[in-house]
């Protein structure tokens, strides 16, 4: 095998290694941020396939590989997209509010809530209302439940979720006067 071969075999590789390092973080971002489908996501996720399968058109009949090892090259970079667009597809369907998830598992309201807030204004509802839609709130001793509805929203959205996540209705006469978002 002469140089050249060599050479653009261990640029294949490392592109290789590059590609799939950067799917992993893009992964992982998509992830935490719960980013869903959206032209600009889709874009973000097969531009990088692109310029991949560009550079190994070019490469490939410079490289001394074997017909499996093109094979195993082309489906893994295929398969790193695919499962980007799975965790993307993910989020689309767990992002938006539903109410009989947000009764039935807590832990995932955090995921829900921002839907929730944008499609819903919850301010000027009366407490029978909002427990219409949310359930019963979770309660806190420390907390007046007659001037403030709390509910558990689950781990705080960030890389390392250490705190949890609140949403408080504030309360005046029986009556939503502000919606926030805590941690704590």
């Amino acid at each position: 095998m002469n140089f050249q071969y060599k050479l653009f075999s261990i640029i294949i590789g490392i592109s290789f290694l590059i590609y799939l390092a950067g799917y992993a973080l893009m992964l992982s971002v998509i992830r935490v941020l719960d980013i869903t489908i959206s032209w600009g996501s889709l874009g973000i996720v097969i531009l990088p396939g692109i310029v991949w399968f560009i550079l190994l058109r070019y490469c490939w009949d410079r490289v001394d590989t074997r017909r499996w090892g093109r094979r195993m090259i082309s489906g893994s970079a295929v398969l790193a997209m695919l499962v980007t667009f799975v965790q993307l597809a993910s989020n689309e369907y767990y992002s938006h509010f539903n109410a009989a998830r947000w009764l039935s598992d807590p832990e995932s309201r955090v995921r829900m809530v921002s839907d929730l807030l944008s499609t819903r204004d919850l301010k000027g509802l009366k407490r029978h209302e909002v427990e219409e839609v949310l359930g019963a709130p979770t309660v806190l001793t420390y907390r007046d439940q007659s001037t403030q509805l709390t509910y558990r929203l689950g781990l705080e959205r960030s890389v390392f979720s250490l705190d949890r996540s609140w949403l408080l209705l504030d309360m005046e006469q029986d009556c939503v006067i502000d919606v926030r978002i805590t941690t704590g």
